[in-house]
């Protein structure tokens, strides 16, 4: 089973993992990013980086980065997966 995201590192004024310029993505791009986040905290950064290579979108590249390096950054060095 995948683990859920966690919330514990969100801004207030949204539910999602993703940047903030990140909510007005079509839902496609959306769910993309969402995906490659659930990869790298169930299968690990690697799994989720070259996931992340298959893309050829660098709108989803840098908005997976972001969030990972952003609002899930704290939660990934707890859970040692950085």
């Amino acid at each position: 089973a995948l683990t859920p995201i966690p919330k514990t590192h969100q801004n207030q004024s949204s539910n999602s993992p993703l940047p903030s310029y990140a909510q007005s993505f079509s839902p496609e791009l959306k769910l993309e990013i969402e995906y490659l986040l659930d990869i790298a905290f169930n299968k690990g950064i690697v799994k989720a980086f070259e996931e992340a290579q298959k893309s050829n979108n660098p709108v989803v590249l840098d908005a997976f980065h972001d969030a990972l390096a952003g609002k899930l950054y704290e939660e990934l060095k707890q859970r040692k997966l950085l």
